[in-house]
């Protein structure tokens, strides 16, 4: 089972470096394939780079949930599926969340986004 820990500053400075990456990609995709190859070729580079981000996502980062407390992981495809936003604590600061339903309760809450502990920095496990 994956320990989880909550994020850091450093976790979001990765995070949003992570995405711009993946939209320099994808401006180099519309710039690059849009005029050689046509939409579909650009409509597949956009799907591919948005499931490379939502898997590096589900595989770094798991969730706590609001209801029990109890951390979980979910599938590439739920993760994609399912809204998420940012959300004000009562002491002033952000929490990013995700609406899931908890497997250990059952209940559907807003879970917040917790880090995978057991990563480096580079997303592989650490033994």
């Amino acid at each position: 089972m994956a320990r989880f820990r909550p994020t850091t500053k450093d976790d979001w400075l990765r995070t949003i470096l992570f995405v711009v990456l993946l939209m320099a990609a994808l401006l180099i995709g519309l710039l690059v394939l849009r005029p050689r190859f046509g939409w579909p070729a650009t409509a597949i580079w956009v799907v591919v780079c948005l499931l490379i981000l939502v898997r590096w996502t589900s595989r770094t980062y798991g969730y706590r949930c609001a209801a029990c407390g109890k951390d979980f992981q979910v599938p590439t495809v739920v993760n994609f599926f399912t809204p998420q936003g940012i959300a004000k604590r009562p002491d002033g600061t952000y929490y990013s969340w995700k609406s899931l339903t908890c497997p250990h309760c059952g209940k559907r809450s807003k879970a917040m986004v917790v880090k995978r502990a057991d990563l480096r920095g580079s997303g592989r496990l650490v033994k």
